[in-house]
């Protein structure tokens, strides 16, 4: 099975689905007062059951991008088992439409008791207070019924109506959202399917719907492949960009990090920047980033900081600093400016915590500052 008829199908998996959401509610709006609207009810069930396989095949869909052939195939068995089970909802309770004068003799719980039996009304809005005129007087009604399934699809008379601008808005309302939620499924699902990712020379070019994003590895400070969690991890200053692991672009990655000068310190899944700041300098009450610009961060500000390889620094106004500069990453340097901001937490008595990862040997500082109000 090609790519090509693979991405054909799951364009049709996905969004068919929506097609017939949006179809359903403008034809409910026009139809539901009346007998036709019977063939699309008999259709609500291939509805409920599309939308636990739809959700399912997104929430798979990594998956599904590293085989392709086989997820095409799982979503071809979905497709065939909810057409079998609808089909067979279908058949039980379809049969043939005609016309009844009934005299009913109660109702309750959109059920339409008479001498004979009880009747249920599915769909019809249904005036109950006629409805209950009716029987007090014993007036015989004309309904649209399926024959022996004890099924009423519809009052022949209009005064029998009851659909009030309100729940007209609900049930609008209500068809408006189950079809968002397949449109979400939709771009989601198509989103991951149709984005792919390719190394050309030092870049790494991100494709999504069409629109192409090219990131210069030379911008990188930071690269990681992390095959446990099956996920690719590319930060420069600006921007963080994720994406599934896959092995054969794993590999160009790491060709590129080479070409590029990034170094790895742990056999090849993390890449760093070698020279990222002309120079940085720990001061009593700031540490200095001087490279083209100059910046300063108060140690007081700081209210993480890790070390893992790299240097990652979190401030209290939430802004993220990583160095990976090979010249400031040893554990003496991070030490020394771990101690400088423990000593302040301690003089303002912040409480902290410190957190020793034993596989990695990487360590986390993280400070519990008070409120404004307990300042």
């Amino acid at each position: 099975m090609s790519r090509r008829w693979v991405d054909v199908w799951l364009t049709v998996f996905f969004g068919l689905p929506v097609l017939i959401a949006f179809l359903y509610v403008a034809v409910y709006q026009g139809l539901v007062v009346s007998k036709d609207f019977y063939w699309f009810w008999l259709g609500e069930t291939f509805f409920y059951l599309g939308l636990p396989a739809v959700a399912l095949a997104t929430w798979r869909i990594h998956w599904g991008k590293r085989h392709p052939v086989g997820y095409a195939l799982i979503t071809l068995l979905m497709m065939i088992g909810i057409i079998y089970m609808g089909g067979k909802d279908w058949v039980s309770h379809s049969g043939e439409v005609s016309s009844a004068r009934l005299v009913p003799l109660g109702i309750s719980q959109d059920q339409l008791v008479t001498a004979e039996r009880s009747y249920s009304i599915p769909y019809f809005p249904y005036d109950e207070d006629r409805l209950i005129r009716a029987v007090r007087q014993k007036e015989p009604v004309e309904v649209h019924q399926v024959e022996g399934k004890n099924t009423i699809l519809a009052f022949a008379e209009e005064d029998y109506i009851s659909y009030p601008w309100t729940e007209r808005a609900l049930d609008v309302g209500l068809g408006l959202l189950a079809a968002g939620v397949f449109t979400v499924f939709f771009l989601v699902a198509m989103g991951i399917w149709w984005r792919s990712y390719c190394i050309k020379g030092e870049n790494l070019m991100i494709t999504r719907w069409g629109r192409r994003t090219v990131v210069s590895l030379l911008e990188a400070i930071q690269i990681r492949l992390d095959r446990e969690r099956e996920e690719v991890r590319v930060e420069t200053e600006e921007v963080v960009y994720c994406f599934p692991y896959e092995k054969k672009l794993a590999e160009e990655i790491k060709s590129a990090a080479v070409r590029v000068g990034l170094i790895s310190l742990d056999g090849g899944s993390r890449w760093f920047r070698r020279r990222q700041y002309r120079e940085l300098r720990i001061e009593p009450q700031c540490l200095l980033l001087i490279s083209d610009i100059e910046e300063a961060i108060p140690l007081a500000d700081i209210v993480s900081m890790g070390w893992e390889g790299a240097v990652r620094i979190t401030t209290e106004e939430g802004s993220d600093y990583l160095v990976t500069d090979e010249r400031y990453t040893d554990r003496a340097w991070f030490e020394e400016l771990a101690k400088r901001v423990k000593r302040i937490w301690f003089r303002e008595g912040w409480p902290y915590t410190v957190e020793v990862d034993p596989s990695s040997g990487g360590m986390f500082l993280t400070s519990h500052l008070p409120s404004e109000e307990e300042r």
